[in-house]
This record gives structure tokens, C-alpha cells and sequence, in this order.
């Protein structure tokens, strides 16, 4: 009999994502920006940021990260379900930096 998988749909789809992200970042060298995941109660949201200084970033009109530069062979690649929210925003960081940063949403209940 096989153990059961204790992980729950949240941590099933961090892991996903967060394996889909090693693989694209091992074949996208020069794309700007970068890939993460957060996780809070059952949500997990896959995030895009750069600095704002970065050349891409300035000439983009909003959906490149997603379009160009990854995001949809991530969310393909970890197996998900089209989101069931979005948004972006920018902010400073704690160096003075101005960070765009643009996301996605699953809630797993």
C-alpha cells in the first residue's frame, strides 16, 4: 500500500510551480526579470519582478511576462488551471530600487 500524500492542493501547486521555474530558468538566460512563488492560506501566487530601470521593463506595455518572457511555460509546465486572479504593482525596495511587479493567483480550497 503507498503512503498517502500529506501535502495539501496549496503545497502541491508550490511545488509545481517552483520545479517549473528551476526548468525555465535553466533555459532563459538574458529574459529579463525574475520568477518566484508565495504561498498564504490556500493561495498560491506565481510572481514576476525586475527593476524598473531594466530596458524591457520600460518599453513594456503589460503582458510580456507572461506572453515573452515565461510565465505561460511556467503555468503550462506546472500543470495549472488559468489563474483566478492578477494584478501588478511597484514598490521600493529596501536598496531604494523601484520594482514592477506583476502576478497571478490560484485559490486551492
Amino acid at each position: 500500500m503507498e503512503p498517502a500524500n500529506s501535502q495539501t492542493k496549496a503545497e502541491q501547486a508550490e511545488a509545481a510551480l517552483e520545479a517549473a521555474i528551476k526548468h525555465h530558468d535553466s533555459i532563459s538566460d538574458g529574459l529579463p526579470g525574475s520568477w518566484s512563488v508565495e504561498t498564504g492560506g490556500d493561495s498560491v501566487i506565481l510572481v514576476w519582478s525586475a527593476d524598473d530601470n531594466d530596458d524591457a521593463v520600460a518599453n513594456m506595455y503589460g503582458d510580456e511576462p507572461w506572453s515573452e518572457w515565461g510565465g505561460a511555460a511556467i503555468i503550462e509546465d506546472a500543470g495549472l488551471r488559468e489563474p483566478d486572479d492578477s494584478g501588478g504593482d511597484s514598490y521600493h525596495d529596501h536598496h531604494g530600487d523601484n520594482i514592477v511587479w506583476k502576478w497571478v493567483e490560484w485559490r486551492m480550497e
